[in-house]
């Protein structure tokens, strides 16, 4: 009992110490949850410290893209979130999780006959909600309220497990958790709203075949590919320009893909892609994640908000 309590006397003036030196000297920071210690992270004030969680799918990205494509364009979209906000909010704490490389549903789950070889490294909806939700207790455990999901990976039923696992910690946990990509997806890319934004960061035109491209945005396509060439084009093979569009309407595509004689795994047309097009349309995803991350900060009321993929089947 006496060595317990000597060790806890020893841990509380630690703790006060490093609360003094995070509150004169290092607010506004942006810290790898990896690279921090215990101490720490019990340092920070948790009212003002936002823990942001990126989530990337390893997934099968036909024969021109790696797997971690979603994974490489997370970690990109959560970097621009971060300088963001540490920029907009100088004296916000902001802690960043390792990316998570889990993910639910592939590619080859539309057809899946036609892929029993090879495919996604993927779980259950059930077990995806279960992991963010663990993590997420773990930090209001330490009494972090505030986090962020970040995660680019697209299919309704992984973005359903994320927008459950965030209610739960909402509703149970009493934190306030954000979805982040579940309010992004329908206005940026259903409807091509920001079409006009992306031209805008290009400084020219699309054609008309640039932008049709953009509005069949589904998997391993004009937008993702163009982004990989900006982000890692040494990764990206050169036959993307011979590959032939594969485009259906959302409620079509299952069953029309099921038809196909042979399907590499992609839908869109990635034979369009550029350089120049990925690197305008991360631009606009970093700023307009960055805004929708500020609302969330500014306790914005996001129930009046459609959220993706509410109402998509």
């Amino acid at each position: 009992m006496i060595l317990l309590s000597k060790s806890h006397q020893s841990i509380n003036k630690l703790r006060c110490f490093f609360e003094i030196f995070e509150k004169n000297n290092m607010a506004g920071k942006i810290f790898k949850l990896e690279e921090i210690s215990g101490l720490k992270l019990d340092s920070l004030d948790k009212d003002n410290t936002v823990v942001i969680i990126p989530i990337g799918i390893l997934e099968y990205h036909a024969h021109h893209l790696p797997y971690g494509t979603d994974l490489f364009i997370n970690n990109a979209v959560t970097e621009g979130i971060t300088k963001g906000i540490n920029k907009a909010n100088p004296k916000l704490d902001l802690i960043l999780y390792p990316n998570i490389p889990l993910g639910v549903f592939g590619i080859e789950n539309l057809a899946p006959s036609k892929f029993s070889e090879i495919g996604s490294f993927v779980i259950s909806s059930e077990n995806m909600t279960k992991v963010l939700v663990e993590i997420g207790s773990k930090f209001g455990q330490f009494k972090f309220k505030n986090i962020v999901f970040v995660s680019f990976h697209g299919a309704p039923d992984h973005c359903k497990s994320i927008n459950k696992a965030s209610d739960i910690l909402n509703r149970k946990n009493k934190m306030n958790t954000f979805p982040l990509m579940s309010y992004l997806f329908f206005p940026l890319f259903f409807g091509g709203k920001f079409i006009p934004e992306f031209e805008k960061e290009i400084k020219r035109k699309f054609t008309d075949a640039e932008r049709k491209g953009i509005l069949h945005f589904v998997h391993a396509e004009l937008v993702e590919t163009s982004i990989l060439l900006y982000l890692k084009p040494g990764l990206v093979n050169p036959i993307y320009k011979n590959l032939k569009p594969v485009v259906y309407d959302y409620e079509k595509m299952f069953d029309e893909i099921q038809k196909l004689d042979d399907w590499d795994g992609y839908v869109g047309v990635p034979s369009l892609s550029k350089k120049e097009i990925g690197k305008a349309v991360l631009k606009v995803i970093n700023r307009k994640s960055t805004s929708l991350v500020q609302d969330f900060i500014n306790n914005k009321d996001f129930q009046k908000i459609k959220r993706y993929p509410d109402g998509l089947i």
